[in-house]
């Protein structure tokens, strides 16, 4: 996104964002993925989108941030993607007052990259004066998914949840 559009929205503008994994049916070359996110940061860019983009042997997690209906007919174009294997919605909020990645038209980041941002951004969720407090919600709920510790660490809760299936 080009440092002079604003990124400042308020409630009534509709911020939305949505948070996605998915398993590619064949993990892409570094020269596919290359220009999946350079087509990525020209569209999200004109629609004014924001957000992040890990891929990782198959995986793929993205957070999407702009305008509801740009958002959701993004989303939905990203379901009928043949490329997927398994995609997975985790969380979706409407009407935020702030986006959490701004100046990102598309941020790609390898999974230490990412792994970073999210517990940066998750330790500022839990400051009293930090992120609003449903944050720290989602910023857990991404560190489970991209954290090998941080999971299994959660592991047994989600198991007794019935979240995650027992050890045979």
């Amino acid at each position: 996104m080009d440092k002079t559009q604003s990124s400042t929205f308020t409630i009534s503008s509709g911020l939305y964002q949505l948070a996605y994994c998915s398993v590619l049916k064949k993990p892409l070359t570094a020269q596919e993925a290359q220009g999946l996110v350079a087509h990525a940061q020209q569209h999200n860019a004109a629609q004014r989108i924001t957000g992040m983009m890990m891929m990782d042997h198959g995986l793929v997690v993205q957070w999407l941030e702009g305008e509801y209906d740009t958002v959701r007919a993004l989303w939905k174009r990203i379901q009928q993607d043949p490329r997927h294997h398994c995609i997975v919605e985790l969380l979706h909020r409407n009407y935020q007052e702030q986006r959490l990645f701004p100046d990102w038209s598309m941020r790609y980041a390898s999974r230490s990259e990412m792994l970073a941002i999210v517990h940066n951004a998750r330790e500022l969720a839990h400051k009293p004066d930090g992120l609003p407090s449903p944050w720290a919600g989602a910023m857990s709920a991404l560190c489970i998914l991209i954290d090998p510790e941080y999971a299994s660490a959660y592991a047994p809760v989600m198991r007794s949840a019935g979240l995650m299936a027992a050890r045979a």
